[in-house]
């Protein structure tokens, strides 16, 4: 099965490392983050930068041809024990049903971009 690299104008790493690779029903992520795609700014606050860094992660997602219904891992990295609520708050509105939930993990690390990121794993059969 081919590699597919999964890049996105206006959210991608500066580096020259991809946000995503898929192969065959299977996707990880690297570091997705809260840059504003239209901007590439990062927004102010914990609350701004976890709603777009999910949304870029949908953004992601929808690249490989997936949603967050196939997301089977998903590990948050905050900056800061602070930024806690604002990242399980924007988590539980993209996962609602708590029946359907992927794998969670939250870390307080030093990130290199922004105040919350995620890195993910999902699969799609």
């Amino acid at each position: 099965m081919p590699q597919q690299i999964i890049n996105l104008e206006g959210i991608d790493h500066p580096q020259a490392s991809p946000m995503a690779c898929k192969i065959g029903p299977l996707l990880c992520s690297g570091a997705i983050y809260g840059r504003d795609p239209e901007s590439g700014q990062l927004p102010e606050g914990a609350e701004a930068q976890a709603r777009n860094t999910f949304a870029n992660m949908k953004r992601v997602l929808a690249a490989a041809g997936m949603s967050v219904d196939d997301v089977a891992k998903i590990t948050i990295y905050i900056a800061d024990d602070a930024h806690r609520d604002a990242a399980i708050a924007e988590w539980a509105r993209t996962f609602p049903d708590p029946n359907r939930r992927p794998a969670r993990r939250t870390l307080v690390s030093a990130i290199h971009a922004g105040i919350v990121q995620v890195e993910i794993i999902a699969y799609k059969a």
